[in-house]
């Protein structure tokens, strides 16, 4: 038999050789000669750094892995190598070159000049559409030391704040029991510190209408990009609950951190929400879930890279337009211990928790935890949008590292291939990036071959240096969010024009050839210089199951120059209570100008839905600070709004229905300043400020024109006629319709519409028009009708019968249709009722009282009614037709929870961020549902001593350990002797923390022990004291976790309920003094 495998070289003592004498014995070979000589010389080194025995085989093509090369075997051989051949090698050589073979090309390159296809030129991947590239237009964040937006992360990386702290102790984790300084001692650490998101538990579940028990089951990397997506999107200015139905992308990165039990071990009936909770593919699908969203929607697993590469995906699919908006990003919490006892025994980890990224001191990683988000668009939707532009993504790339030295060993040349790749794809040069936000996790070799591949890329042919940072050494290795954190990181610096300092690296590693390239390591904050072009940043991330990603970001593009801002209307505030409210009102008061027009505008732009709110509408800055100061204090002045007393949204006299009442009588003075006086329409009134007040008005007035004796028009706008007066009914209540049914269309027009209309005297005929019962024609044949008989009657001699009959012919010609919004007069009236001609030419005289109608509005759980016209305390009233009188009244209705189209007032110029929605923080973890028993015996007190000793090493070994399973298993599959021992605890620590307690023979909590023998029989006496009060506390708990023990109280409930004045669940809830009962 025969085998094509290449020969197998014996290694033999390799000699002392200089360079001089490798070159004299390949000159004047053949080439193929000359490899075989380098090959030898390859294998040679490696036997001797290996001290592999003499005759031993070494394969070509085997990798190094394979053979047991490690980092400092690495490190000989290419010192080895290096004096042969006389070569400036890479330290990083051996694990970009895996195999003998391998290196033994790359040797040969260097030594005969061969192109190395690594450096050829690289080709876009496809034809990006440079003019309108991916953009980023909105960020969300959670991450270490206190991080929850991109504001508070720019801050902490400014302040150079080191973030790293010690474990949490709200997570159940046995930090005392699972430290050892020794790397190899199994399920044991030697690092007790990392960058821990303090709020990790924390979740609105109520806001995402997610139940308790759903929520507990679901890992908190899901909770968190809910509310992370949810702000990221806010922050864009656009409303969340907009996006429903649209072609929205979710691209998100994420690892399994071990949160929860195990499906097999789910109880109670959680399973179904224990294996959507724990989905990868549901961290994505929930988000697409909870804002309605039907684009591409995935969950990526790359480890490290995760995020970069969902980005990478979103900006894909938002080119070839798959979706229109991507929400791109990843998230990483640990549940659990898990990722520190892996990797203290690779000795990856920082003994210390910090990264030393590219670092003299470099030790390792530190694990570190967080979620962030961004919003991807194409450029010319974000501009057509209004959207506010924070960087372009200009390129990107991935790739795989392929064969290396092993599994998880980073491959050089892959990052080299991937940088070229996105600089391509991007249609930028190297060296038209100014600063790179590397991967830098702080390894020895990580770090090495990561600089390496830099300076080999971005460190040639430029005549300024490459900044290289790495926030890790703030906050940790955020693992699956990494990426998207330098992402972040990146558009703040590059908007602020600062290129933050990277911590605990002031002396750079000597292990990298700085001098092989211009790249420097940012030992201190620098401003980031202003050039020609726009700014640019390259962001790596690489995982370490081989895929790589690389982006870059460009400064965005400069805006279009926009008019002075200026007050536009009401600038709202809302606070999930009273006092923050006041806060708020506060802070904005002595808030510059332009801060406060950005928070108006953003305010107006994306609804609130928090439950306390209050408006102050004013008209220059003056009006606008003393306003917000009576806010804050508590004073009510005119052009401050706010609920009624004791009332928040949803309750009280608040909530999202309005009914609209029409009194018939013209809403005046109808415009501002002199126009005032004369009653009239003109300045600063709506009908020029707004056209869809302005044409409804023209529409009604030509329709009453038919049946008028003049003109509408020029009553209204201030000509009139000598001798006529809008006092006069025949013009009044003309005026009084047309005005209406102008504001009404206004009203629509902000996204206001009644639940039910109400009239009064001529208001019920626009009541009626605008609820679809008569045209508009019709109802103005009416209502001249009308207002021409009602002033006839005031005349002497008029006769009442005479004007109903006349009413009556009108209204009996008319076309009727069954309403479309109910109506109110008195009462509720029927279809029947509303649509005879006997009801409209009996509404002549004789009509229900409105407060009649008001009463019924109550009764229909209607909360606020709106009055368009004069009318009074207890309903909100538009009493004149001018833009101060409006908008106080949209205010009004605003702060009683009634939706309002703000943006009316702010056009589509550009969609203003906005401070996110505030999530009321509701604390979320598992743990034990019980007070779980181990249970230990033996036939003397010594035995079960050793029992308790053999329990603590096993369970200290087994971090991961179900703690209900161990209970059952000793009390189930053991036999019970007389000296018996029972630990109680909610959690492993608690169960540990008593075992330690025996074997140290000190006394515990939660420990019981003694021994059958002391008894007398085996029967059992209960004793039920007459005073209880210090075991209401015990109840409390044992209704939680006993269905028996709770329908047992539900019993005493019910039977104690008809004999005393209070509650036994009060009682419980502590709502009744113990005192009382």
């Amino acid at each position: 038999m025969t085998s094509d495998a290449p020969p197998s070289i014996p290694s033999t003592s390799p000699g002392p050789e200089s360079p001089e004498d490798l070159l004299a014995r390949l000159h004047g070979v053949p080439r193929e000669r000359a490899d075989e000589l380098l090959l030898d010389l390859v294998v040679r080194q490696l036997a001797t750094v290996l001290q592999l025995p003499d005759g031993e085989r070494v394969q070509p093509a085997q990798r190094f892995a394979d053979l047991g090369l490690g980092s400092l075997a690495a490190v000989d051989l290419h010192r080895g190598l290096a004096a042969a051949t006389g070569l400036p090698l890479p330290l990083s050589m051996a694990f970009d070159r895996p195999t003998a073979a391998d290196l033994t090309d790359f040797l040969a390159r260097e030594l005969f000049g061969d192109p190395d296809t690594n450096t050829a030129p690289t080709r876009p991947e496809r034809a990006d559409d440079h003019d309108d590239p991916i953009v980023l237009v909105g960020m969300g964040c959670r991450f270490p030391g206190g991080v929850g937006s991109p504001e508070d992360l720019w801050q902490l990386v400014l302040d150079e704040t080191d973030a790293i702290t010690d474990f949490p102790d709200d997570r159940g984790w046995d930090t005392a029991g699972s430290f050892d300084s020794d790397p190899d001692r199994a399920g044991k650490t030697y690092v007790l510190s990392g960058g821990f998101l303090p709020g990790a538990a924390d979740f609105d579940a109520e806001f995402f209408a997610v139940s308790p028990r759903e929520a507990q089951s679901m890992d908190p990397q899901q909770r968190l990009l809910l509310e992370v997506s949810w702000e990221a999107v806010e922050r864009s200015g656009i409303d969340p609950t907009s996006l429903a139905g649209t072609a929205t992308g979710v691209f998100v990165g994420m690892e399994d951190h071990e949160y929860g039990p195990k499906l097999v071990d789910a109880r109670d009936g959680a399973e179904g929400y224990l294996i959507t909770g724990n989905a990868a593919s549901v961290g994505s699908g929930r988000i697409a879930y909870a804002m309605g969203l039907e684009g591409p929607v995935l969950t990526v697993d790359t480890a490290c890279s995760g995020s970069l590469v969902a980005l990478h995906l979103a900006a894909r699919s938002l080119a070839r337009g798959e979706c229109d908006l991507a929400l791109a990003g990843g998230a990483a919490v640990m549940s659990t211990m898990g990722g520190f006892l892996a990797f203290s025994r690779q000795r990856g980890l920082a003994a210390d928790g910090r990264c030393k990224a590219f670092g003299e001191d470099a030790d390792g990683t530190g694990w570190g935890e967080g979620v962030g988000m961004v919003v991807l668009e194409r450029l010319s939707d974000a501009r057509r949008r209004g959207h506010h532009i924070l960087a372009v993504l200009r390129g990107s790339a991935i790739n795989s590292d392929g064969a290396t030295n092993g599994l998880t060993a980073p491959s050089g040349r892959a990052q080299q291939r991937v940088i070229r790749q996105a600089l391509a794809n991007a249609g930028v040069a190297a060296s038209d990036v100014d600063i790179v936000e590397a991967h830098g996790t702080g390894t020895t070799l990580g770090d090495l071959i990561e600089a390496q591949a830099l300076l080999a890329t971005y460190g040639q042919d430029r005549a300024a240096p490459l900044w290289l940072g790495s926030l890790k050494t703030n906050i940790g290795h955020t693992q699956a969010a990494a990426g998207v954190a330098g992402v972040i990181k990146t558009v703040m610096a590059m908007r602020h024009g600062v290129m933050p300092r990277t911590l605990h690296s002031a002396e750079p590693s000597s292990r990298v050839d700085w001098a092989s390239g211009a790249v420097e390591l940012l030992r201190s904050a620098r401003q980031w210089p202003r050039a020609d072009r726009p700014r640019r940043a390259g962001v790596s991330a690489f995982g370490f199951s081989g895929t790589n990603a690389h982006l870059i970001l460009e400064e965005a593009p400069e805006p279009t120059p926009k008019a002075p801002r200026a007050l536009t209307g009401p600038v709202l505030l809302s606070a999930p209570d009273p006092a923050s409210l006041r806060d708020r009102a506060e802070s904005l008061a002595h808030a510059d100008l332009a801060s406060v027009l950005d928070h108006a505008r953003s305010a107006a732009t994306t609804p609130t839905r928090l439950p306390h709110r209050a408006a102050v509408v004013a008209f220059d800055a003056d009006e606008l600070r003393r306003g917000l100061s009576a806010l804050a204090a508590g004073k009510d002045i005119p052009g401050v709004v706010r609920a009624p007393v004791g009332a928040g949204v949803g309750k009280g006299e608040c909530g999202t229905q309005a009914a609209f009442l029409f009194t018939g009588h013209p809403p005046v003075p109808l415009a501002d300043g002199p126009a005032a006086e004369t009653g009239v329409i003109r300045g600063a009134g709506l009908y020029e400020r707004f056209p869809v007040f302005a044409d409804a008005l023209d529409a009604a007035c030509a329709q009453l024109d038919v049946h008028l004796r003049r003109p509408l028009g020029p009553m209204l706008r201030g000509g009139g006629y000598a001798g006529e007066s809008l006092d006069d009914a025949e013009w009044a209540q003309p005026a009084a319709f047309a005005v209406e049914i102008a504001l009404f269309r206004l009203l629509e027009s902000f996204g206001v519409t009644p639940s039910h209309v109400i009239g009064q005297g001529a208001g019920e005929i626009t009541a009626a028009q605008v609820a679809g019962v008569l045209t508009l024609a019709d109802a103005a044949a009416l209502v001249a009708a009308r207002g021409r008989l009602t002033s006839e009657l005031a005349l002497p001699g008029a006769a009442l019968a005479h004007a109903l009959g006349e009413m009556r012919w009108v209204a009996e010609v008319l076309t009727y249709a069954a309403p479309r919004i109910p109506v109110v007069s008195g009462r509720l009236m029927t279809d029947e009722e509303i649509t005879s001609p006997e009801h409209w030419a009996n509404s002549l005289h004789g009509a229900a009282p409105w407060s009649d109608g008001l009463e019924t509005l109550r009764t229909a759980g209607v909360p606020t009614v709106l009055a368009l016209g004069p009318a009074g305390t207890d309903v909100v009233s538009l009493r004149a037709a001018h833009e101060p009188a409006f908008l106080t009244a949209l205010a009004e209705l605003h702060v009683r929870g009634v939706p309002v189209k703000w943006n009316q007032l702010h056009g589509a110029t550009e969609a203003a961020t906005r401070e996110p929605a505030a999530f009321s923080a509701g604390h979320v973890w598992p743990g034990v549902e019980r007070t779980v028993p181990w249970v230990l015996s033996g036939r003397s007190v010594e035995a079960v001593r050793g029992q308790a000793v053999r329990l603590l090493d096993w369970a200290e070994a087994a971090p991961a350990v179900d703690v209900l399973d161990v209970g059952r298993s000793l009390v189930t599959s053991r036999a019970l002797f007389d000296h018996r021992l029972v630990v109680t605890g909610g959690d492993r620590v608690e169960l540990l923390a008593g075992l330690r307690a025996v074997v140290a023979g000190e006394p515990a909590s939660g420990v019981s022990q003694g021994s059958v023998s002391a008894w007398a029989g085996s029967g059992v006496v209960f004793v039920f004291p007459g005073q209880g009060g210090q075991w209401v506390g015990m109840a409390r708990e044992l209704v939680e976790a006993s269905e028996v023990f709770a329908a047992g109280m539900a019993e005493c409930a019910e039977a104690l309920g008809s004999f005393v004045e209070w509650s036994l669940w009060d009682v419980l809830g502590d709502e009744v003094a113990l005192g009382r009962v």
